[in-house]
Parts: C-alpha cells; structure tokens; sequence
C-alpha cells in the first residue's frame, strides 16, 4: 500500500475501504449533508470535507463514478510517495512556505488559502497570513470551532470570550470564557443624568455609587457601564457579603471614565471577581486598586498618582495593556500566593529615589511577565523588580531599565528574551541582552511615555521572540508580528 503525505506531512492519508476515494466520491460523502465532497489530501470525516478542495485533491476522490483505487494510483505531484523515496521538492518546504504544491513550496495563502487548509484538514481549516501554515484559528468564524468555544486564543486554538469586545452586549467573564448576557447591566453618566435616573443607558445614573447599591448580594453577575468625561471622586468597593462570590465588571465608555476615591480607589475581596477596562484610577492614598483574596483584571487602564499602583494579596490578578505611571511608593505589591499576570503593560516614572521603593514587589506566588516595559522607576539601590519567598514564573520578551541600573533582583524566576540593565543578569539567562536605560530610547519619558522611541538600541527591536500564547496584540491594540518562533521587538510597545 502506499502512504500518501500531503503538503508536508499535514496530512496523511491511508486509503482504505472506509475512505470515501475507495467507495463512492462525493455520493458516499453527501450522505453527511449538502456541501460535502470528497478530498484525497485528507483521512478526517472518512475522506470527506465540507466545499471544493484543490483540484490536486479531487484527481482520486472517485465522484460517485470513478473505479479508481487509491491504494494503485501513483500521487499527484502534491503528494510525496514514501515508498519510493522520491520527493516533487527539493529540499523539502519548511516555514514560511511549508506546503508542497505543483514541485512549488509555498505557503497556505498561495495555496488557496482557507479553502486550501479546509479539504487539507478540516481539523486546521483557516490559513495563517504570515506564518503560511494551516491553524485551527485565526480569525473569528473558524469552522472548526463550537458555539461553546466560538473564538480564536492567542494559540491559534478554540477558544471562550478573552476580551470584553467579543461580548457587545453585556462584558465577558475572563475567568470562565463565557459572555455575562444574562447579567445585570446599570450604566452611569455624571454629565447626562436627570433624577430621578432608572439607570439605564436612556437614563443613567449620576453616580457609581449608586449602581453599587443596587447590584446588591443577590446579583450573581453585573456589568456597570461609566461613561467618560467629568471625573467620579469615589471608590469602587466590591467585598461583604463574602458569601455571594459575585462578578462585577466596570467598563468605561465615550472616553476613559476617571476614578478618584479614597483611601482605594478600587476594591475587591472575598472572594469576588471584579473586571475593570477602559478606566482612569488616580490618587490613591492607599492604593489604585487592592485586592484580597479575590480576582482582579485590568484591562486597558491607566493607574497614575496612587500610593500603591496595585495592591494584592492573595488573588489571581491579571494586568493587561495597562500604565501604571507616577507611583509614590510600589507600582503592583504581591503577597500571599498571588498569581500576577502582567501582560503588554507599562510600569514607569514611579518610586521614590530617596526610599525603598519598587516598580515591582513579589513575596510568594507565581508570576507571568510577557511583552511589558519597567522603566525609571527610582529607589534607593534597591532593584524596582525584586521578589522574596520563592517566587516562581517566568518573565519574557519584556525591557527593565532605569538610571542606576541591576533593575532585577528575582532570582527563582526563568529570564528568557529580555532587556536588562545588569550585564551578569543578561549573560545569566536565556537569550537575554544588555541595554543600559536612557531616555532616548523612549517616546516621552518626561511626559511618562514609554513606549519606543525613534531609534531604540537594537536590542530592543530584535531581542523578542513570539510563541503560541503569547499576545498578539501590543499596549495600544496595535498587533504585534504573531509568527512562533519570530524574531519581535521588546516591551508593551511594539515596532
């Protein structure tokens, strides 16, 4: 019998008698419904595929009338014949044009693109446009994937709601994946309200304060639409009843909504879950945002003039394309067992250079730092990343730097593809390189701007490398160069 390998090894097909090429075509596949037709470039489905497949694919597919047999028939010249040993390419395709077509290597996108990766494979039906590979995913509406994971992860795979924009009508609850349809929605206009307000989008309240008190113990899920323009002086409190374990997201709307409470400006504890995007939180005598023994995402925020940027202890707490600017004291404090993810964020301008003071403090936990940029934070030769407890985790892709350099003191983490500004550190890791700070390689740090500048060290532009889970989009929504194993820029900001 002979082993048929499409497009380098994508797919094998073993013809057999269940094969729809070794039965009756298109007639055996119809039996699956309309559209389906049968492909020789692929063994999911018995042979059958949903729409035409490459012509290539059609040559042994029987169509109801051919006495062909498969298991006789020498491949196409797309196919490579192991029995032989003879190969149409020479040398054999590897990224980025991984598939053999006509003797040609090319990528998916020459080859047809998703009607090329759907008869290769039903399984991988959409065509990545960069990498030239054939991916479960890469856009929205991969037939591939369920209703009950409708959208594309960062690693190409199905997957549930990861930002509040896949769920226009309510937010999505990021720890379970799902859309909060059936929450409880208030929405809040300090400059468009009329008492007395139902709280309503046609008739907001004035107040955040007042959409609290009306979530109330029994609302499991919520969402509290605030809309932008004069700043709330008051805080967010999600804590008592601790019983409740309610989910509480805050999406800001018609510009960035500024908080401004006291002593947090927000809040959130037992065992809770508070979403925050597209929110200013300023001037927190105590912190910008504290969490305990809760969750906590901030997504698309800026923290600026808090004591403490975030405060956590004991939480899950994830960071995502956020600023945290100007901090008095410690720009995120993790305790006890705190999970941080810090992701496509900006940690700058912070600290005091007459105290002990930090950009980051991590006792005990894990931690997960990609993409993100910890630059001039000022303390008293005190490193501003510096962690206790044995902490574990990695830190990847990201840019530590500030004026008295040796930023990094977190020695049970893994450093892989980083910027640092200790030169034993750098030599220390996994493709780490050595980059002093200076202001210069950055946009406006007196304006406390840190994304990149117009001529960055070269370090900085080409010591990333992107892989499968990684984010692909950068601080500003900007996408970033989503090819595993590409060489990327450093840092929340990418070129």
């Amino acid at each position: 019998m002979i082993l048929w390998l499409a497009t380098q090894a994508a797919c094998v097909v073993v013809p057999d008698p269940n094969h729809c090429a070794n039965k009756l075509g298109d007639e055996t596949c119809s039996e699956k419904g309309e559209g389906w037709v049968c492909s020789s470039c692929t063994r999911a489905n018995d042979g059958c595929v949903m729409g035409q497949p490459p012509e290539e694919c059609r040559e042994t597919a029987a169509s109801g009338e051919s006495d062909t047999d498969p298991a006789t028939t020498e491949p196409t010249s797309t196919m490579t014949s192991t029995d032989t040993g003879e190969t149409p390419c020479d040398p054999e395709c590897a990224d980025p044009a991984p598939y053999c077509v006509a003797a040609q290597c090319v990528p998916c996108s020459d080859a047809g693109g998703d009607e090329f990766c759907a008869a290769l494979d039903p399984e991988t039906p959409q065509c990545h446009p960069t990498w030239g590979r054939c991916v479960t995913c890469y856009s929205p509406g991969s037939p591939a994937c369920a209703d009950d994971e409708p959208f594309c992860g960062d690693a190409f795979e199905c997957a549930g709601c990861s930002e509040h924009a896949q769920c226009p009508d309510s937010a999505c609850d990021l720890e379970s994946g799902r859309c909060m349809d059936d929450a409880t929605q208030l929405w809040v206009d300090n400059a468009e309200c009329v008492e007395p307000a139902m709280g309503t989008a046609e008739s907001p309240y004035c107040t955040l304060a007042e959409a609290m008190a009306v979530i109330g113990a029994g609302d499991v899920q919520s969402v509290i639409h605030l809309a932008g323009g004069t700043p709330y002086t008051e805080s967010a409190v999600l804590t008592e009843p601790c019983a409740t374990d309610r989910t509480l997201a805050i999406l800001g709307f018609g510009g960035t909504p500024v908080l401004q409470g006291d002593p947090n400006v927000v809040e959130v504890g037992c065992g809770n879950t508070l979403y925050l995007s597209n929110i200013r939180l300023i001037t927190g005598m105590v912190a910008g945002a504290y969490c305990d023994a809760a969750r906590l995402w901030i997504d698309d925020s800026i923290l600026v003039d808090n004591e403490i940027g975030v405060d956590a202890v004991g939480c899950r707490l994830h960071v995502r394309r956020t600023e945290i600017l100007r901090t008095e004291g410690t720009g995120i404090r993790t305790d006890n067992e705190t999970d941080l993810r810090l992701w496509s964020s900006i940690i700058g301008s912070g600290g005091d250079a007459g105290a002990s003071t930090r950009a980051i403090q991590a006792s005990m936990g894990t931690i997960d730092i990609r993409f993100s940029t910890i630059a001039n934070n000022a303390g008293t030769s005190e490193p501003s990343f510096w962690c206790g407890g044995n902490v574990e985790g990695t830190v990847r892709n990201s840019i530590f730097g500030s004026t008295g350099g040796s930023s990094v003191d977190c020695p049970t983490v893994e450093l892989e593809n980083n910027a640092l500004d200790d030169e034993a550190l750098a030599m220390d890791g996994s493709g780490n390189v050595y980059v002093l700070y200076l202001d210069e390689w950055f946009a406006a740090p007196a304006r406390d701007d840190y994304r990149l500048g117009v001529e960055p060290p070269p370090g900085y532009l080409t010591g990333g490398i992107w892989q499968p889970g990684d984010p692909r989009v950068d601080v500003d929504g900007e996408p970033r160069t989503d090819v595993p194993g590409t060489t990327v820029s450093l840092g929340a900001d990418a070129r």
